[in-house]
């Protein structure tokens, strides 16, 4: 995956004067030292970019004590903003508020491509395109129509989609979802699938355990929209619970 979105910014970079050394600026509210795929996935693609020659510097949120100017260990510079996070790690859109500090970066960085991760990263994306700065977006996530925050998030996107040169999808489930969302062009928008090591995820009989037991494992970045953790439940509570769900997975062999 890091391959094909390097020969996607080699593309841009083809488009821009030949005397300009090529600045990406990566922007999303998630990234290190919060953990999880989107972290991740800008962390590796900032790599192999450094490694193609680009100069990548990386735009996100403060976490706790760590705010300012730091520098990674291959020469990535990070900028933490001071923005406000109202949910986990996701600040709220201001975008003038943010002007100063966007531009400041854009000028002081000499910023050629801004690429955006996930919906608030929106905000720096119209400030670069405001400079005549190319910009791409990536969206990582299914969103729905229905519950109120899903709505608001879909209508800032559709507002901000308008300016932006193109969109990768991690998957053609996403790429229809994205479009519907924000009733962009669908040929401004490309699939560039999650990449996965095959050579190591390979089953091993050996560390399983044995017949009858069964293990069930699930990796997930825990977020409110995709997991309750309820803990002790008093037996009243119990039938109301269930009467939520539509499957009942029951992992204890003794109740």
């Amino acid at each position: 995956m890091c391959i094909a979105i390097c020969a996607f910014l080699f593309y841009f970079f083809s488009l821009l004067p030949v005397s300009l050394k090529c600045c990406v600026c990566m922007v999303s509210d998630f990234f290190y030292p919060n953990l999880g795929g989107i972290e991740t996935h800008i962390f590796e693609l900032s790599k192999q970019l450094v490694k193609k020659g680009f100069k990548v510097i990386i735009v996100t949120n403060s976490y706790n004590n760590r705010h300012g100017i730091r520098w990674m260990a291959n020469g990535i510079k990070v900028y933490y903003l001071p923005f406000y996070v109202f949910i986990d790690v996701v600040s709220i859109p201001n975008i003038i508020g943010s002007v100063p500090l966007c531009r400041n970066i854009l000028f002081r960085e000499k910023v050629d491509i801004v690429h955006g991760h996930q919906v608030f990263s929106q905000q720096f994306i119209l400030h670069a395109k405001s400079l005549n700065i190319k910009t791409i977006y990536t969206d990582h996530s299914l969103y729905s129509f229905s519950n109120n925050g899903c709505i608001h998030v879909n209508k800032i996107l559709k507002h901000c989609m308008l300016d932006v040169d193109h969109s990768i999808c991690v998957s053609h489930t996403n790429r229809e979802n994205l479009v519907l969302r924000t009733e962009i062009n669908p040929y401004k928008t490309s699939v560039i699938s999650n990449a996965l090591d095959s050579s190591k995820f390979i089953p091993c009989i050996s560390k399983r355990p044995k017949w009858p037991r069964i293990n069930i494992i699930v990796i997930s970045r825990l977020t409110e929209r995709k997991v309750f953790l309820l803990g002790k439940v008093n037996q009243k509570d119990v039938i109301n619970i269930l009467q939520r769900g539509h499957i009942f997975l029951n992992t204890s062999l003794t109740e």
